[in-house]
This record gives structure tokens, sequence and C-alpha cells, in this order.
């Protein structure tokens, strides 16, 4: 139990905040195609 412990804070943990911090610094994503102002009709399904 004991081992199963150490692997947890030794290796499970710091890769969950190593993931946070690399996470929270990347730039948010932009939409790669510019969207229409102008919303369109949606036709009425049967």
């Amino acid at each position: 139990m004991l081992a199963l412990l150490c692997m947890w804070f030794g290796i499970s943990l710091p890769l969950v905040y190593l993931g946070y911090y690399f996470g929270f610094r990347k730039q948010p994503y932009d939409n790669p195609v510019r969207t229409n102002q102008i919303p369109r009709q949606i036709p009425e399904q049967r």
C-alpha cells in the first residue's frame, strides 16, 4: 500500500500539475474561419 501511495504522489500528481501549468500558459484557440454575422433561417423539420 505504501508503494502505491509513493507512486501516486511521486508520478501521477506531479504530471497533473505539469499538465495544468502548460495548459494554462497556452494561448487560446482562434477560429480558423470567419463566421457570418447574419444568422441563417433554419427550415422547419417535418
